[in-house]
């Protein structure tokens, strides 16, 4: 009987995060992380396969042994419900239903990262445009009045904020 190909173990959320501060280095390593989870679902689709495939080939193989020694799975006559019975409560067949229901809860996993990487590329993506209209610049003082005078209390917050965990990030690195 054939195995599932081995597939890796399921990812973690690691590969998810992002250092805005290196976003240079998240983009170029986002193609390959991207690859690798990829690579691994389709691996993790592979095994699923397999295992569908053993799966025919068990109930083929216990049909075809239930028909010709129906006394030892306890029948006293062959009909096509009987064998389909005496498959289905078969442990060698529950055996097989269970690494098919693993190999595709594996392959969802995978297919939620790939997901996942999708939707770290928007992020990515977010944050240059972010980054690109200064969102992240510290507040400066304009010409004529101080930018206090003309920000908000709620925006002299926020932006304070900002700076305050910008100088977090920047300690954590050194």
């Amino acid at each position: 009987m054939p195995t599932p190909a081995a597939t890796p173990p399921p990812p973690d959320g690691d590969f998810l995060k992002i250092d805005e501060l290196r976003l240079d280095k998240e983009w170029i390593e986002q193609a390959e992380i991207y690859y690798r989870h990829a690579t691994g679902a389709a691996k993790a689709q592979h095994a699923r396969d397999e295992a569908k495939s053993n799966l025919d080939v068990v109930r083929a193989e216990l049909s075809s042994e239930i028909r010709a020694n129906p006394a030892q799975y306890g029948l006293e006559k062959v009909t096509e419900g009987t064998v389909e019975a005496a498959v289905l409560t078969s442990p060698k067949y529950a055996e097989a239903v269970k690494r098919v229901n693993e190999s595709n809860y594996r392959l969802n996993i995978r297919q939620a990262a790939v997901s996942a990487l999708e939707h770290r590329k928007r992020a990515l993506t977010m944050l240059v445009e972010l980054h690109n209209s200064n969102y992240f610049a510290d507040p400066k003082v304009q010409a004529g009045r101080g930018v206090r005078e003309k920000m908000s209390e709620a925006e002299q917050r926020a932006a304070a904020k900002k700076t305050q965990i910008r100088r977090d990030l920047s300690k954590e690195e050194d």
